[in-house]
């Protein structure tokens, strides 16, 4: 048998065998949970420490919706954005606090653009709704709930980033690429451009040329509510600044403009006003006509020394423009004359002749003519022999093309001789006399008479483009006697043809 004590002894032995290993699986367990619990309070505090600075923020993509707080430790979160092109950003922040701040960050951490937004009493929540304009790039952007003067205001809320490309035909970054002549985009006439001004790039310079003078057609659309668009010459000196605000009816700030150039090489900008942030979209278009100068402006006809030598009974055709605003001209009189000038411009100008000193004989306006709109002038003046200077000059910078005659009164030839076709009295105490037409004349002087020899004769003109013409009133039964000569209108005098052969007609 065994010894009761030994009995007992074993006994106690188990039992404090079994106890200590459920002390050991205890305290295991205890310490499991302790574990877990230090993991996820460290994780806690990874998820708090991230999003409080530039340094570590959250990127975030667009299209997709994130929620996040704000708390009395973390009043400000940062988030990250990336842009692979230019195009408009759009924010929309809606939370239960407050009140919230949204602020807009370069790649280098400088603050772009801010706006502030308190709790609305109608939906009781706090909402900003912003889109920006912005280049390629990385930008940072940061939710913030301290309320100036009245500290943090705490509270979750959720936001979404949506992005459009502007698709620029050329494609910027950061603080923009075209920003001067130096660095301005070539482009080509006939060709649409699609461009940005952006936040952060308020201008955008292209360059072009034309191959010789003629009219420039500015075409600029944009989402803009202002726009400024600038012509500069090749050397950066301002030959026009055209602005427009957007329209009421298009919802669009639109230009369309003619610029009158010399052949050379231009410079365009597209500017949003930078003080103004004028953002948005647009898209440009040059279009040209050239001017088909007689002579290609070179600017040596800009003064006395280097006129255009012209001769009389000949059309020349020039154009005043931004960067030439006047032509010369030199012409000869070999003997005293008459002489009419002739011209047309699309813009109010003015002609002048100069003696060989440069004094100043002569001077007209190219002025509104009300009945056909056009600006035109036709004069005519006395002139001594010598040689004479003309110049041409537009009154206003618009300037335009134009065109001009100098037509001799001596030096032109007469019309040709008239052949009657017919002349008869169809109806009582009228003659119809009708005739070949001359080209080249300004109309036909009629002479009827009783007399062969013309005496008591009666004139009446017709027009150039007639080949006929009704004598009334004439008494029946008596025989008249026509002829029929053509004019030209030299200098302001008519200048006629012979006389055609006599035809007679019975009056009925």
């Amino acid at each position: 048998m065994q010894n009761k004590d030994s009995v007992y002894s074993y006994n106690e032995i188990r039992r404090t065998i079994t106890l200590r290993r459920v002390l050991k699986k205890g305290i295991f367990a205890l310490f499991t949970i302790l574990m877990f619990m230090m993991v996820v309070m460290l994780q806690i505090r990874e998820v708090h420490a991230a999003n409080t600075n530039i340094n570590n923020a959250t990127q975030v993509s667009f299209g997709t919706t994130y929620k996040d707080n704000i708390t009395t430790d973390i009043p400000t979160r940062y988030y990250k954005i990336v842009l692979l092109s230019s195009g408009e950003v759009s924010f929309h922040i809606q939370g239960e606090n407050k009140w919230l701040a949204l602020y807009l960050y370069d790649s280098m951490g400088k603050e772009v653009e801010y706006v502030t937004k308190s709790k609305s009493s109608v939906t009781d929540k706090v909402v900003i709704e912003e889109s920006y304009h912005m280049t390629g790039g990385t930008y940072y952007f940061a939710i913030d709930g301290f309320a100036p003067l009245s500290g943090v205001k705490v509270g979750a809320y959720q936001y979404l980033v949506n992005f459009v490309s502007a698709n620029e035909s050329f494609p910027e970054t950061g603080n923009g690429s075209n920003n001067n002549t130096s660095s301005a985009n070539k482009v080509s006439i006939g060709t649409t451009y699609r461009g940005q001004i952006a936040i952060t790039d308020s201008i955008d310079y292209y360059v072009f040329s034309i191959p010789s003078s003629g009219k420039v057609t500015l075409h600029v659309e944009g989402d803009n509510s202002f726009l400024h668009t600038f012509l500069y010459d090749s050397a950066g000196e301002e030959l026009k600044h055209i602005q427009r605000s957007k329209s009421d009816v298009t919802n669009k700030t639109t230009v369309d403009e003619d610029c009158n150039l010399t052949a050379g090489t231009y410079y365009l900008a597209i500017d949003g006003e930078h003080n103004y942030r004028r953002q948005g979209n647009y898209q440009i278009k040059l279009d040209f006509i050239s001017a088909n100068e007689s002579f290609v402006e070179t600017h040596k006809d800009d003064n006395i020394s280097g006129a255009n030598e012209i001769a009389f009974n000949t059309d020349y055709c020039g154009q005043i423009s931004l960067d030439n605003d006047v032509d010369y001209y030199k012409f000869t009189v070999s003997k005293r004359d008459s002489i009419a000038i002739t011209a047309s411009m699309e813009d109010i100008g003015r002609v002048y002749i100069y003696n060989v000193q440069g004094k100043e004989l002569w001077e007209k306006n190219i002025s509104d003519d009300t009945q056909s709109g056009n600006y035109t002038l036709s004069h005519n003046v006395e002139i001594s022999p010598g040689t004479y200077y003309l110049r041409i000059a537009c009154i206003y910078q618009s300037g335009g093309n134009y065109s001009f005659k100098l037509t001799s009164y001596n030096a032109t030839r007469k019309p040709a001789k008239v052949i009657i076709s017919g002349a008869k009295s169809a109806k009582k105490k009228t003659a119809v006399i009708s005739w070949k037409k001359i080209s080249g004349v300004d109309g036909y002087q009629i002479q009827y008479a009783k007399s062969k020899k013309f005496s008591g004769k009666k004139t009446v003109n017709a027009g150039k483009t007639t080949a006929k013409r009704t004598i009334k009133k004439l008494p029946s039964k008596k025989k008249y006697y026509v002829r029929i000569r053509a004019y030209k209108t030299i200098a302001g005098k008519n200048k006629y043809g012979s006389w055609s052969k006599v035809k007679s007609v019975k009056v009925k």
